[in-house]
């Protein structure tokens, strides 16, 4: 496939990295915002600025208020996630280890999992009332399925003559579990991780805005529907990097095993 000539990089010239580009991007777009916005072009009213936002960060991260949000959220992130991987780990294995097992559930599974949270919210709300319970489990449901059913493919489609090979050599089930199968999945159950920290978050989030009374989502809410629109975006680069870091986390962690786990032909 030929290269098209202004992504070539010419012959001598510096070699840009993965990080400088991503920061080169970034400041490209907060460039262009900031220009719309004292060009006229957008309204600073409704739309903010990147000066207006940075200036409005101390008044909001010293607020004590915004403080105790921070900690709910983080309280019902923490509890709804950690509850999914174990469970979602656990569940994956034990279904993608069973054939039979696995056929019978995962066409529910699979329901569960494309049907969205927030048409379960009202639900959620009725069965567990208004408050950091109901968004704890909607962060939950929005980490489980995905790591549930990463972990249960990975498991289910480990290179069969590995498992034929152990097998011939009159390797018990758990041995063969813990020496291939395990083993074999758990990129597998870090990406399932990774995927499930930014489901996990924005089930957080979706839950304080609709069925809270507290939390960084609440926050935004209030911050919206009053017009305190640099506060607002305060909080929503707040929550977008707390997924960032926890997303650049786990991808090294998935880098670093994938880079472990031999290629299977």
């Amino acid at each position: 496939m030929a290269r098209l000539p202004w992504l070539s990089r010419a012959p001598g010239s510096p070699r840009l990295g993965q990080g400088t580009l991503s920061t080169l991007s970034v400041a490209a777009v907060l460039v262009v915002w900031e220009l719309a916005v004292s060009s006229g072009y957008m309204d600073p009213l409704i739309a903010s600025s990147p000066l207006l936002i940075a200036a409005a960060v101390p008044e909001v991260l010293g607020n004590q208020q915004f403080v105790n949000h921070i900690t709910t959220s983080g309280t019902e992130f923490l509890v709804g996630f950690s509850a999914a991987a174990i469970l979602g780990i656990l569940f994956g294995l034990v279904f993608g280890w069973y054939r039979r097992l696995r056929y019978a559930l995962e066409p529910a599974l699979t329901a569960a999992y494309v049907t969205p949270r927030l048409a379960l919210l009202p639900a959620i709300v009725l069965w567990f009332g208004f408050g950091v319970v109901s968004t704890t489990i909607v962060a939950f449901l929005g980490a489980f399925f995905i790591i549930l059913l990463t972990v249960m493919a990975a498991t289910a489609t480990v290179d069969a003559s590995l498992v034929r090979a152990a097998r011939s050599f009159s390797a018990s089930d758990g041995r063969i579990f813990r020496s291939i199968v395990l083993p074999a999945a758990v990129p597998s159950i870090i990406t399932g991780l990774r995927l499930g920290v930014g489901r996990a978050l924005s089930g957080v989030v979706v839950g304080e805005i609709f069925g809270a009374a507290a939390g960084v989502g609440y926050y935004i809410h209030i911050t919206a529907t009053t017009i305190q629109i640099n506060r607002m975006f305060v909080a929503v680069m707040f929550v977008a990097l707390a997924g960032l870091l926890s997303n650049i986390l786990f991808s090294r962690l998935e880098a670093r095993f994938a880079n472990w786990r031999p290629a299977l032909h």
